[in-house]
């Protein structure tokens, strides 16, 4: 209620507060992150999150920040969902009052599952090496990592609200992660 009171009281906060209620009306996911966040609304006014253009650099380093702050994959997880719910409600505030433009939009969508991605797979990459080592390659013997491409609207950064991502994984060659227990880089990746 703070938060809602000082928006109030300037110019930008009141533009902010005059949306609210068009977006509240237009969008059940925006309605929804709200009520279940309940600190979400005055955040987002308070850092005048609706009205400035996030700059990707910046977004980078909110997704990353998750990987810090989270010890094991299942607080990562939730780290990565309250992010998430967070810009996808600060990016469709933007949309649905027409603060934004689409190409905003779709790259600011885009970046944030790309970001999302790499931080999952970074963590994924850090727990199962702990368990078997690094993968080597057979011919090269040297470490290997997995590439993730993403495809579509991803790959061409144009996801939507509505859009799926669709991933392809790969990785340079056969071999076995130099740890004690035996696994194919196949099992391993």
């Amino acid at each position: 209620a703070r938060a809602i009171q000082q928006a109030a009281n300037n110019r930008s906060g009141r533009l902010a507060l005059k949306s609210l209620v068009k977006v509240i009306a237009i969008s059940e996911f925006i309605s929804n992150a709200l009520l279940l966040t309940p600190d979400l609304c005055a955040e987002l006014l308070s850092q005048d999150d609706v009205l400035k253009r996030r700059a990707l650099p910046n977004l980078k380093t909110l997704v990353r920040d998750c990987l810090r702050t989270s010890n094991n994959i299942p607080e990562l997880m939730i780290a990565l969902r309250l992010i998430r719910r967070r810009e996808m409600t600060r990016i469709g505030w933007r949309d649905l009052a027409g603060f934004a433009s689409l190409d905003e939009v779709m790259t600011n969508l885009s970046f944030l599952a790309d970001e999302t991605i790499r931080v999952a797979l970074i963590m994924a990459h850090n727990v199962v090496s702990k368990e078997y080592g690094h993968p080597i390659g057979a011919q090269t013997k040297r470490e290997l990592t997995l590439v993730v491409l993403g495809l579509g609207k991803l790959g061409g950064n144009e996801l939507n609200f509505s859009s799926d991502v669709d991933l392809i994984f790969a990785y340079a060659e056969s071999g076995v992660p130099n740890g004690s227990k035996s696994i194919s880089n196949q099992e391993y990746f």
